[in-house]
């Protein structure tokens, strides 16, 4: 409602977003400026009115681990005439859902304890579905397969 100079900082933060590790920038737009906020406030002069597109705020998730990476990779879904095989080269699997794109619950297998699974056909027609795999680790791996 005013103009003037204000300032955009970073008071303080919660959960598993970590100011430390995390590189957060604030993108000026109408400036071309892309300012990092952990080294200080970005201050800027505007005039009154709304603008609603001036900033984008931008960061990189810190979630990023290098052995969950291996572990994303080691598992491997496949369809064979309507049934999805899926194999998993270092961890045992724990457990499996399946949907279709409705978010339908296809498939819940519980307790598997290998590292291979073979459904049956659980679908008549062809579509994609979503599978999510539980390892025994406790590591939720999620692949998209057509049927």
């Amino acid at each position: 409602a005013v103009s003037g100079e204000f300032s955009i900082n970073i008071d303080n933060t919660e959960g598993i977003f970590n100011v430390e590790t995390t590189p957060v920038y604030l993108q000026d737009l109408e400036l071309q400026i892309i300012h990092d906020l952990r080294a200080s406030p970005y201050t800027f002069t505007t005039n009154s009115g709304i603008f609603e597109n001036r900033f984008l705020l931008r960061y990189t998730s810190a979630l990023s681990n290098p052995n969950l990476e291996t572990l994303n990779n080691s598992v491997v879904v496949a369809n064979n005439d309507g049934k999805i095989i899926i194999k998993s080269s270092n961890e045992s699997i724990q457990d499996i859902t399946v949907y279709d794109i409705l978010g339908r619950l296809l498939l819940d297998a519980r307790g598997i304890s290998k590292t291979e699974f073979m459904t049956s056909n659980i679908s008549n027609s062809n579509q994609a579905v979503v599978v999510k795999i539980k390892l025994d680790n406790g590591v939720i791996v999620t692949r998209k397969i057509l049927l």
